[in-house]
């Protein structure tokens, strides 16, 4: 009989207990996820990306290359198309091979013009007939000028490049030729535009918070 009231007393005092603890804690609501739009951080609320391009590497433009035969200049006249004669050095008249440039004395009259001519024991001074009284031999070559047209070259003083025949161009070759044209993948641009793969192209995207 003591032994049951003993228990009895015991596990109402544990009760007692057990609900004091309970009453004295402080019970805290759960809290709510609250989703929100904000602008994309990825493409800046664009909605779009930029990719580069594949092709051009993002230049905007690629390189391409051709084989172009033309000729080069002569390497005789450098493309002049003529030579410097080597006989008059260019100045289209030489000195005249037969009085080296310079009158000859009459060899008749002595360069005054005149002889003595008598006739009949009655003289007089007449002009000279061998340089008809100008006192200097005629150069047949000349005309008593001292120079003439360059023979070589016909007065012109250049002759057309023996190499060319006057053309100025040299041999045919065969060269690499390099040019850039306008990108066809991005159309010059250097990138693609891309929707935005985190906002799917919307521009916005949901971030939860609790309340």
């Amino acid at each position: 009989m003591r032994k049951s009231v003993l228990v009895i007393i015991t596990a109402s005092l544990l009760n007692a207990a057990c609900f004091q603890g309970q009453s004295n804690e402080e019970v805290t609501p759960a809290k709510e996820k609250i989703d929100k739009i904000v602008e994309c951080d990825k493409c800046d609320g664009s909605g779009q990306i930029t990719r580069e391009c594949f092709l051009c590497n993002g230049a905007g433009s690629t390189q391409g290359t051709s084989m172009v035969t033309e000729r080069s200049i002569c390497i005789t006249c450098n493309g002049q198309h003529r030579l410097t004669c080597t006989v008059c050095y260019g100045r289209g008249y030489q000195k005249c091979s037969n009085c080296g440039g310079r009158k000859i004395q009459c060899s008749r009259c002595g360069g005054i013009g005149l002889i003595y001519y008598s006739l009949g024991g009655v003289g007089e001074w007449i002009n000279c007939p061998n340089c008809s009284g100008n006192g200097y031999e005629f150069c047949f070559l000349c005309g008593n000028d001292g120079y003439y047209a360059c023979q070589e070259c016909g007065g012109k003083g250049w002759n057309n490049c023996p190499r060319c025949q006057g053309s100025g161009l040299g041999d045919y070759q065969t060269n690499l030729n390099t040019y850039s044209t306008k990108c066809n993948a991005c159309g010059g641009r250097g990138y693609f535009l891309e929707d935005c793969d985190k906002c799917d192209g919307s521009g916005e995207i949901k971030e939860s918070e609790l309340d």
